[in-house]
């Protein structure tokens, strides 16, 4: 029998995943409800907006199984010890050689979002940070090139 995966979140992930599960829910009962309104007027639902549709509540009812695993799967990391390195649930902010600054937050896998400025810490730039501190240099190797940046602060 094979041992279940386990999947690590930060305290914060794992509030994040519980908060969208109704969300997406709801999303799913709108969508069945439509389609069963389309059903009342013949092959309306065969038709393009239900084939939209079922692939949408497809999709929805993947994404809400792949939350639901990884909070059942789920163990907390304790992000609150930090010892002046960078490590999973600092905030991180870095300058390019041109003076540029981005500040990204580094997660796990299952908490990356680079809309939300959280990166993978086994992403490139995550895992070139992992363990530096304040004004440690780092390379990130990207198809366009190495870029080299320096660690500004740490929170």
């Amino acid at each position: 029998m094979a041992v279940p995966k386990q999947t690590l979140l930060t305290a914060e992930g794992k509030v994040q995943l519980e908060a969208m599960l109704p969300t997406l829910v709801a999303q799913k009962r709108e969508i069945k409800e439509r389609l069963q309104g389309t059903k009342t007027y013949g092959d309306a639902a065969d038709g393009g907006e239900g084939t939209e549709a079922k692939e949408e509540l497809a999709r929805l009812d993947r994404k809400i199984s792949e939350i639901e695993h990884t909070l059942r799967q789920a163990t907390i990391i304790d992000t609150s010890q930090h010892d002046g390195t960078v490590q999973i649930g600092s905030r991180v902010t870095i300058v390019d050689a041109e003076g540029e600054a981005e500040t990204w937050t580094i997660v796990l896998p299952a908490e990356a979002s680079t809309r939300n400025r959280k990166i993978s810490d086994q992403s490139p730039m995550g895992a070139a940070m992992i363990g530096k501190i304040i004004g440690d240099e780092i390379r990130v190797h990207a198809p366009g090139g190495d870029t080299v940046y320096t660690i500004r602060t740490i929170e």
